[in-house]
């Protein structure tokens, strides 16, 4: 789960990235002189801290959350107000305690249904609902017989692993080796047909027989094989997986 020390630590490693000069970076240290200070902080560097927080967190923060933290949807003053009242509050500790708070908001803690004892296997799909929402807004929605493959992509899936491994117990690893072997062999039957019309009209039939068989076999391939463990297919099969194995 997440704490605010390896929060706190994660952020001084993602600044001092961005920090050319050796600089002592505390919990107690202010982002916006920091930012005065260095000038890191340009239209699409913004950009590029937050990617590395959610990375190294496997927590996601959306561009509003984080200019929430900087200036506050409440906040009606002038700029010279914002930064007298405002900066002096916007340190690393804050913004660990920031964070913190929004990746709490997810649980999987175990969840009574309809007056039955709690079960862990519906909390931990209850928090896979919010996880989702998290990583994909307008996901559609889905329930525990779902297969996980056709509301995730391989971008979102692995997302969604480390942030279940880290917020629950350690996964099992995703497999990408047939995947990508299916993919390789698609865009590689597509090199060669173009490859045959550049080169010499006269065998294109040939070329096309070969990536014909190429593009039906790595289509069969992509249906037939997906990177999860075996046995997990569903949310539900997910659910049930780590409420099994719960400590």
């Amino acid at each position: 789960m997440y704490d605010r020390e390896s929060i706190v630590q994660v952020l001084i490693e993602s600044l001092q990235e961005m920090i050319p000069d050796e600089v002592e970076i505390t919990a107690d240290s202010n982002v916006i002189e920091l930012d005065r200070a260095y000038d890191f902080f340009g239209s699409l560097e913004v950009f590029e801290w937050q990617m590395l927080i959610e990375e190294r967190l496997c927590v996601g923060i959306s561009t509003p959350e984080m200019a929430e933290f900087f200036i506050p949807s409440t906040w009606n003053l002038g700029w010279d107000e914002w930064n007298r009242t405002i900066v002096p509050q916007l340190t690393v500790g804050a913004l660990a305690d920031f964070i913190l708070e929004r990746a709490s908001r997810i649980s999987f803690e175990p969840v009574s249904i309809l007056g039955s004892p709690p079960c862990a296997a519906a909390g931990y799909f209850q928090g896979m609902t919010g996880l989702v929402q998290s990583i994909r807004p307008h996901a559609p929605r889905f329930g525990p017989s779902t297969p996980i493959r056709h509301v995730l992509s391989n971008s979102e899936l692995r997302r969604f692993w480390r942030r279940l491994s880290r917020s629950t117990r350690p996964l099992p690893p995703l497999e990408f080796t047939l995947t990508n072997l299916a993919n390789a062999i698609l865009i590689g039957s597509s090199l060669l047909l173009i490859f045959g019309v550049m080169v010499d009209w006269a065998i294109l039939a040939m070329v096309w027989m070969i990536c014909l068989k190429g593009i039906s076999f790595g289509c069969w391939l992509r249906r037939r094989v997906h990177p999860l463990p075996l046995g997990i297919v569903t949310f539900g099969d997910l659910a049930r997986h780590q409420a099994r194995y719960q400590s």
